[in-house]
């Protein structure tokens, strides 16, 4: 389990086939590397636990700290709620056991930087309106 991680869901109303593209170039623009896809569940990773730890947390951009986001896109079941449904994870992948909490806030940082940039790409329903 990630010492730091960053959990959300939405409900969108961009159509599906639109919303992987728009899901599948934001990846590219972060440069994530997308390591599965299959219907709707995409898992991505970045960074270099190597560079990482040779140059330091402190000094390095948090882009290249080690990562992996696990996001699925379904259609909402609530009644409520027309549109696709939006779950993301992202969390630190760090083999190590240590990570301090200057390290750990800059993580927190880049994860709520980069989620809220990817809500901008697939807004929910309700920043619409």
């Amino acid at each position: 389990m990630a010492r730091t991680q960053l959990k959300s869901s939405w409900v969108t109303d961009v159509p599906f086939n639109i919303a992987k593209h728009r899901l599948a170039e934001f990846l590219n623009q972060c440069r994530m590397r997308i390591v599965s896809e299959r219907s709707g569940e995409i898992v991505a990773d970045q960074g270099s636990e190597l560079i990482t730890r040779f140059v330091g947390g402190w000094f390095i951009n948090p882009a290249l700290f080690p990562k992996r986001t696990l996001i699925r896109l379904h259609p909402s079941l609530h009644p409520r709620e027309r549109g696709i449904k939006v779950k993301v994870v992202i969390e630190e992948t760090l083999t190590s056991r240590l990570l301090d909490p200057i390290f750990k806030r800059r993580y927190e940082f880049y994860f709520k930087e980069w989620m809220s940039a990817l809500r901008s790409q697939l807004p929910d329903v309700e920043r619409l309106q």
